[in-house]
């Protein structure tokens, strides 16, 4: 044993007391503080040299929702002393671990799925983590969440507190604290307020820092006791991941071929549950195609999705990043260089040679693209229909009439679909007319053409993330869900990017959020 101050008994640890490996510092094995920082950016870095200038036990980053938290909590049991978690920097990107963080604190795990309670973070799993571990780790720390998610945030007022014997200039609500008695903290990336949290944590208990946390990414309010309540424990609980297993939760309804319900945590598992019901529920059903097997009526809820990232030049968008993590290895036409060109001709309303269905031209150039197609047969009945009617002579008309009509019903009705739901959007965030449609009613019901098989796409923004559903009327799940769901993808994250550009103090907290995909007739060519 080893005392710290005064009447605070401390647990004997050895110098190496780690037991996972990871991206972390070690400070002073007897200091009742973890600092945990969920994304490595340069914040992140200078918040570390922070805490560990300051002593604390350990310091690192943890950007993964899932084998970075088990490596967390590990490492945290290995040291009794350990009494707070602090996490503090921005939020990790997609992973969102800081919210899965302190939601298992603060919530728990499902006993069965080992899913992390009321938590947004897409992989959010403790596969590996027997439910005791998990639950000594909740009882052995108090997290506190410094971290957040606006990287241009900056605190309206800044106070000096002492503590002891030093101050800090610590960002606070002022409002909060007059209301409450105590010191408010607003959260924010401040070096300061990291120094204030690690201080007052290492008070004795007469001189306990009664402190509101107010995180408005999280949307909580705190109130904690800050002082060193020693040892949790007279010996560390150790324990070690033998097998690094990441198996996260597909949730699957399905008891017929009508009517499936798949929840996945991204494209790749969610791909290969489909398969498997295609494979184990699908019916057998001829088409002029060839024969396929089907599951019919299927609604797919993506709970996280790829990640990109633009430019624009001269009116044309270009794909500079794409998450690759999502195509999975079993899938027939992986090349991510092929999807990226899809989503790309997409977004630019391009056509590609190889695709019979022109979705990004309906996208961005409704109408002028059925016109083109249709332009012989559908002139010819429009020029018939306004000669008898408004009784032109051909003789005033020196070019072929089909060309004055395409001109013409192009400049009154084509419309750029995805301009407009952005422009839309940026002027009534919390509407629901926000809809991209593919199918046109006016040609698509013919029998002699190619039909698109996208029908739709809706935008909402609920809870500051762009959720995206998509109806597809007939799929050829096997051989091309992976480029459509990154296209439709691709959509949403352009939409995002485009929205914090046009306002950017109005959108800066929004992201891209769940993917709800359904699917008329799900199938798979029977060879």
């Amino acid at each position: 044993m080893r005392c710290w101050c005064v009447g605070v008994v401390k647990c004997e640890v050895s110098d190496k007391w780690t037991v996972e490996s990871g991206d972390y510092y070690l400070g002073n094995k007897y200091h009742p503080v973890a600092v945990v920082v969920p994304a490595k950016d340069d914040v992140g870095r200078r918040l570390i040299k922070t805490a560990i200038d300051e002593g604390v036990a350990i310091a690192g980053f943890c950007q993964t929702a899932n084998i970075g938290i088990e490596k967390v909590v590990i490492n945290v049991l290995a040291n009794p002393n350990i009494r707070y978690v602090v996490i503090a920097g921005h939020e990790s990107k997609g992973h969102r671990s800081g919210e899965a963080l302190y939601c298992l604190w603060k919530y728990g795990v499902d006993l069965v799925t080992k899913r992390i309670l009321r938590c947004g973070a897409p992989t959010s799993y403790l596969p590996n983590l027997p439910i005791e571990v998990i639950e000594r780790f909740r009882k052995q720390v108090t997290v506190i969440p410094l971290f957040t998610d606006d990287k241009g945030y900056v605190p309206s007022s800044v106070t000096r507190i002492r503590v002891g014997s030093r101050e800090f200039k610590v960002p606070i609500h002022a409002g909060m604290s007059k209301q409450f008695g105590f010191t408010v903290v607003d959260v924010c990336t401040s070096e300061e307020l990291l120094r204030f949290i690690i201080h007052c944590c290492i008070q004795e208990l007469e001189n306990k820092v009664t402190v509101g946390i107010s995180n408005r990414y999280l949307d909580v309010f705190e109130v904690y006791e800050l002082y060193d309540k020693g040892a949790f424990d007279t010996k560390p609980l150790i324990y070690k991941v033998v097998h690094e297993e990441y198996v996260p939760e597909v949730r699957v309804v399905a008891n017929s071929p009508i009517g499936v319900f798949v929840e996945a945590p991204d494209l790749k598992h969610g791909y290969r549950a489909v398969m498997h019901l295609i494979d184990e529920l699908g019916i057998e059903v001829p088409t002029r195609h060839g024969l396929t097997k089907e599951l019919q009526y299927v609604t797919i809820v993506y709970r996280s999705i790829p990640r990109f990232d633009f430019s624009e030049e001269n009116g044309r968008v270009k794909v500079t990043y794409m998450d690759e993590s999502h195509i999975p290895d079993d899938y027939p036409l992986k090349s991510p260089h092929d999807i990226r060109r899809y989503c790309e001709a997409l977004l630019n309303g391009e056509a590609q040679i190889e695709f019979h269905y022109t979705y990004g031209e309906r996208m961005r150039h409704f109408f002028n693209y059925e016109i083109t197609r249709f332009r012989p047969k559908l002139g010819d009945e429009l020029w018939s229909e306004l000669t008898k009617k408004i009784l032109i002579q051909s003789m005033f008309i020196r070019e072929p009439p089909h060309e004055v009509l395409q001109r013409a019903v192009v400049r009154l009705c084509e419309v750029d679909q995805l301009r407009a739901v952005i422009e839309n959007i940026a002027k009534a965030p919390n509407e629901r007319f926000h809809v991209i449609a593919y199918w046109n009613p006016v040609t698509d019901h013919r029998a002699d053409v190619h039909h698109p098989c996208f029908v739709m796409t809706q935008f909402m923004i609920r809870n500051s993330r762009l959720v995206t559903c998509h109806y597809i009327r007939s799929h050829d799940f096997e051989n091309a869900h992976i480029h459509n769901t990154y296209g439709v993808s691709a959509i949403a994250n352009y939409v995002v990017w485009k929205l914090k550009r046009l306002n950017p103090q109005q959108f800066s907290n929004l992201d891209v959020g769940e993917l709800v995909y359904v699917v008329g007739s799900c199938h798979k060519y029977v060879r």
